[in-house]
């Protein structure tokens, strides 16, 4: 290993100094020579003026380097038949999470400098509108419906697919039906109302329908109704909740 310069100004904390050693001395980082490293590390810091404020970490670095140092002039054993680990090892790691960084450091810090050049196009009139829109109330959406009411419906249909289940053969094991998504559920529930126009609440959860698929059924429908796709209403106070294809 040859005398380097290190520029004290250039770095910002001992790792960064111990990866600038490691790159200017073109050593492999997975076989790190650390005699020799410890020896350049501890020269430069000693030069460090006593005042400064990180002193300290870097001290911490240095003894952390001389006990790596110590353990690898030992003489190896072997614990169990298996190799005793590095000492190297944790170092490495740290090293390796730091180049990570500083490399992803320097493509953000590449594509800032780029960025007073670029010429952005401004937001579409409609999209804007959008998001500064004011949310619209619960009450406006359901229109008719309370949200009570609708939860009560709602838990009224979990609870007769519990009383359905038999609890002997469900213990069994068997092949589950598969994992339903709101964005599917949604298209579904598209198609059925553009098909009739107009279903009870109770006409969209299936008769052979689990309970993960009534829930996922109910998130789609809240979804259609916040997208103000879907319409739920109710003639009279007990009357039947219906949901309707807004035109």
């Amino acid at each position: 290993m040859v005398d380097i310069s290190v520029n004290l100004d250039a770095y910002t904390g001992p790792l960064d100094l111990l990866y600038q050693l490691i790159e200017k001395n073109e050593i492999n980082i997975h076989d790190i020579p650390i005699a020799k490293l410890t020896d350049q590390y501890i020269k430069i810091v000693a030069g460090l003026p006593p005042d400064m404020e990180s002193l300290s970490l870097f001290l911490v670095m240095a003894a952390t380097l001389l006990e790596i140092k110590s353990k690898m002039l030992l003489p190896s054993k072997v614990v169990d038949d298996e190799d005793e680990l590095d000492p190297r090892e944790e170092l490495v790691r740290r090293l390796l999470e730091y180049k990570k960084f500083k490399e992803i450091s320097a493509v953000l810090s590449s594509k800032s400098e780029g960025a007073h050049t670029a010429i952005y196009k401004g937001m579409d009139q409609s999209v804007e509108a959008l998001l500064t829109a004011p949310l619209p109330e619960i009450n406006e959406l359901l229109e008719d419906v309370s949200p009570n009411q609708l939860l009560s419906v709602f838990m009224d249909i979990l609870s007769r697919k519990e009383l359905k289940v038999d609890r002997i053969r469900s213990s069994f094991n068997s092949v589950r039906r598969d994992t339903f998504t709101i964005e599917e559920k949604i298209s579904h529930l598209k198609a059925l109302l553009k098909a009739k126009k107009r279903l009870s609440f109770h006409e969209f959860f299936e008769d052979g329908a689990d309970k993960i698929e009534v829930v996922v059924t109910f998130l789609a429908l809240l979804e259609l109704i916040k997208q103000k796709e879907a319409a739920v209403k109710q003639s009279s106070s007990f009357g039947e909740i219906v949901v309707e294809m807004r035109l």
